[in-house]
């Protein structure tokens, strides 16, 4: 094979820290930013594999994609760099490399969040029958910081004996070790963490965990509500609509049951979530009761066109912002009326029960 490039990371240390670190702590939404990797290289296929029982020392977490992969200078020039802007004013930035769809990445960050569950960083890609592996390691990265001038480059570890020609198929493969957890982890709470936050899976685009595919159970949907307790967004006072021409779509309802981890809406923006559990920071504990049967899920795009609201770590919206408020004040319109309508149905419901156990009903319908 041809001679590698030079493999260099350029980044304040404690960067590391900010963004990898004190955003993400539990494993779904670090694996959610490695699996939207996958789709963005129009991957069809994503196998994650994490530890059974007991974590020890030895514990891996993998996610093998079988997408386009990166050639060596694409690893040095695209993987590597911390915080390059993925998309410009081109368009073709916005689509991925063969235009198949739309990438969900932007800042260049996603692949420090396992910094957040993990010290050690192994990535394996391959491309026309040639595979490079890199190694990054947290305590490496310290010690580097405290040995080197501020202008130097980080250079990860190369693992010779997974480099070079290959018969294996082309994709990425990121290995997480040294765990910080040390209690098990639950697959079907990652293929559930996965299904929240990735509305693309589906048929074009499978997700494993632990070889079960992600499937329809494993989030919400509208037919868990009660029935005539949901309603789609266009349905609902102000159509989705909520000013200067920004429009959302989706539906909203109540479970017959409190949900502790399902509760709130769901926000994305070209099928990512931008905010789960959302509920627009609705200021009021008007039916606080009815909050806990409260589920559903929007759709606005605009939230991740020309500007970017989603937050670095992808679990809030960007409310201080003029689309974010024109978002936040529909969203409690929304809230207000569809808590009125739990009340009234609720109420609705209680009276027609009372009819029938009094026997009211017979009477009535003589």
């Amino acid at each position: 094979m041809d001679k590698l490039p030079d493999f260099r990371m350029r980044f304040e240390p404690s960067t590391i820290d900010h963004l990898g670190l004190r955003l993400y702590s539990t494993l779904p939404p670090v694996i959610s930013e490695l699996v939207s990797n996958a789709w963005d290289a129009e991957a069809e296929e994503v196998d994650v594999q994490i530890p059974k029982g007991q974590i020890t020392p030895p514990s891996e977490v993998v996610i093998r994609d079988y997408g386009l992969g990166m050639s060596p200078q694409e690893l040095a020039d695209e993987y590597l760099p911390i915080g390059r802007l993925r998309r410009g004013s081109d368009e073709t930035r916005v689509m991925s490399k063969n235009g198949k769809r739309r990438v969900t990445g932007r800042k260049g960050l996603g692949k420090l969040s396992a910094f957040g569950v993990a010290s050690e960083i192994e990535v394996r890609s391959i491309q026309n029958g040639i595979a490079v592996c890199l190694r990054l390691d947290y305590e490496k990265i310290k010690a580097w910081a405290k040995n080197h001038a501020k202008d130097d480059a980080y250079a990860p570890d190369i693992i010779h004996e997974k480099t070079g020609p290959t018969k294996d198929h082309d994709g990425l493969t990121v290995t997480l070790r040294h765990l910080h957890r040390k209690s098990p982890m639950n697959p079907d709470d990652v293929r559930k963490g996965l299904a929240r936050r990735l509305n693309m899976i589906g048929r074009e685009f499978t997700v494993k965990v632990n070889s079960v595919p992600i499937g329809p159970g494993d989030h919400v949907s509208r037919d868990e509500c009660e029935k005539n307790f949901s309603w789609d967004i266009d349905s609902i006072p102000s159509n989705g609509q909520i000013g200067n021409g920004l429009n959302i779509t989706g539906w909203i309802g109540f479970l017959p049951s409190s949900s502790q981890a399902n509760r709130g809406i769901d926000i994305f923006a070209y099928d990512k979530a931008v905010e789960l559990g959302s509920f627009f920071n609705y200021p009021s504990t008007h039916v606080q009761f009815a909050r806990a049967h409260l589920v559903g899920e929007i759709h606005a795009n605009f939230l991740d066109e020309t500007e970017d609201l989603a937050s670095t770590a992808r679990n809030s919206v960007v409310w201080e912002t003029e689309i974010g408020q024109l978002l936040q004040t529909w969203g409690n319109n929304v809230l207000k009326w569809a808590f009125n309508e739990w009340v009234n149905l609720r109420k609705k419901k209680k009276e027609e029960a009372v009819i029938k156990v009094a026997g009211f009903d017979k009477w009535l319908a003589t």
